[in-house]
């Protein structure tokens, strides 16, 4: 272990506390903490200081600003699409917030017979993306380009964690730094990118996916795995904290 992992292991909680606690002492070092922290991200760290540029260009476009990701993160929905599809022979799958293409080459093991768009607001996720293997049937875009807003007919489109923000599940009461109306707004701009009979894939947001104004379109598809118990906030449409753990649908059907 490096002498700075070994530090940022010890001072973790300090840390927590610092971003996380309301107690005065905390919120005084909070701003110079975080000056400190985004100095040093910024100048050390090339992922950061691109990922604060894509941040700032694209604005309200931005959803969840970590870019965390990992093969096989969600097995259980990735099966539940390999079931679904089992016997079509041609699929076209849409992974939404793709990071740096990790879910994509997943989803080609659980479905080798799809074509996979990845699409991400980051240009340097996207980089990273096409520094992978190449694959005839997987392609990335940026999500405000031109190729992906002339995209659609989907089988199934998956946004997984990315309807969200950290700063949502850092004690608030209200949800700020991403709103229902933004959720909303992108959940709208997926729906007109899937076919009647698809699959919607939702999880890790913020809110509700059947609060939105399409609900009427889609219901819980019926197979197990579907509802999960997720140990982290929820809000109404108002921006409300509902409560800090919730049970919620991961998957819906589209009529």
């Amino acid at each position: 272990m490096t002498l700075f992992a070994a530090l940022k292991a010890k001072t973790s909680k300090l840390r927590f506390a610092i971003w996380n606690s309301n107690k005065l002492g905390y919120r005084i070092l909070r701003p110079i903490y975080a000056s400190f922290h985004f100095c040093r991200m910024f100048f050390f760290s090339a992922e950061y200081r691109h990922q604060t540029w894509a941040h700032l260009r694209y604005g309200k476009h931005f959803h969840q600003p970590p870019n965390f990701t990992m093969p096989n993160r969600y097995p259980a929905l990735f099966k539940i699409a390999q079931d679904y599809f089992a016997g079509r022979s041609e699929v076209k799958l849409l992974s939404f917030g793709c990071s740096t293409g990790e879910e994509a080459y997943s989803l080609r093991e659980y479905l080798p017979q799809a074509l996979i768009v990845g699409t991400d607001i980051s240009p340097y996720n996207l980089k990273r993306c096409l520094q992978k293997p190449n694959s005839p049937k997987i392609s990335f875009v940026h999500s405000l380009s031109e190729e992906f807003t002339n995209s659609g007919d989907f089988d199934a489109i998956f946004c997984l964690a990315v309807l969200q923000h950290t700063h949502n599940r850092s004690g608030v009461v209200k949800a700020v730094k991403y709103t229902f109306a933004q959720f909303e707004a992108q959940c709208l701009l997926l729906d007109g990118k899937l076919k009647s009979g698809g699959l919607m894939f939702i999880d890790h947001s913020d809110f509700k996916f059947l609060d939105t104004s399409i609900r009427a379109k889609y219901f819980p598809l019926q197979v197990p795995n579907n509802k999960l118990l997720h140990n982290r906030p929820l809000f109404n449409t108002q921006n409300e904290i509902l409560s800090e753990s919730h049970e919620s649908y991961r998957v819906f059907l589209k009529k």
